[in-house]
C-alpha cells in the first residue's frame, strides 16, 4: 500500500478571482442574450400588429 502526503490528498489551488470572472462573464453574456432575445420578440410582435 502507498501512502501519500496530505498535500496530495489536497484540492488543487485555484485562481478564485479567475473563477469569478469567468462565472460572471458567463452570467452577464446570458442575460445580455435573454434580453437581445426578449426585444428582438417585442419588436416582431410590434410590426405585426402594424402591419
Amino acid at each position: 500500500m502507498v501512502f501519500r502526503s496530505p498535500e496530495h490528498l489536497a484540492a488543487p489551488i485555484y485562481d478564485h478571482a479567475e473563477t469569478t470572472r469567468v462565472a460572471a462573464a458567463t452570467v452577464v453574456f446570458d442575460l445580455v442574450t435573454l434580453m437581445t432575445k426578449n426585444h428582438v420578440a417585442i419588436l416582431v410582435l410590434a410590426s405585426e400588429e402594424h402591419a
